[in-house]
């Protein structure tokens, strides 16, 4: 199941738009048990706590992605910051929508287990957001 949620005050997506992305994402990557997805659109302050409380990284960013899977849980959430989205569209001449659902691949990928850790996995996964965003 996915469940979307929108904390932003003003900013929006479309929530089937995320579920169709997040799921498209997880069924070509041949992912057979999909976790519990909460997809969270929210904006700079909010991700920000988020980001000092759990990463200990005291900035705004604009995924970020919890895989809470283990022997109890299968659960994973994904954080969208529709700031960074807006920014980010206008920064890479891309549509909001364009580059949101950019985001929401990005995102999954980490929630698969893809790293961009390192200049190489970077580009890796820059190579399959633009495989993806132009397949959905």
């Amino acid at each position: 199941m996915i469940v979307v949620a929108h904390t932003h005050r003003y900013l929006r997506f479309p929530k089937q738009q995320a579920v169709k992305v997040v799921r498209t994402v997880f069924r070509s990557e041949g992912v057979k048990n999909v976790p519990n997805i909460s997809v969270v659109f929210t904006d700079d302050v909010y991700i920000t706590k988020i980001n000092k409380r759990f990463l200990n990284h005291n900035d705004t960013t604009d995924v970020i992605a919890f895989s809470l899977i283990d022997e109890m849980s299968n659960e994973a959430e994904l954080y969208i910051n529709l700031d960074a989205g807006r920014r980010q569209a206008k920064e890479y001449n891309v549509t909001y929508q364009n580059e949101v659902k950019r985001l929401l691949i990005h995102g999954t990928l980490h929630l698969i287990g893809y790293t961009d850790s390192t200049q190489k996995h970077r580009a890796y996964m820059k190579q399959k957001e633009e495989w993806y965003l132009k397949r959905i």
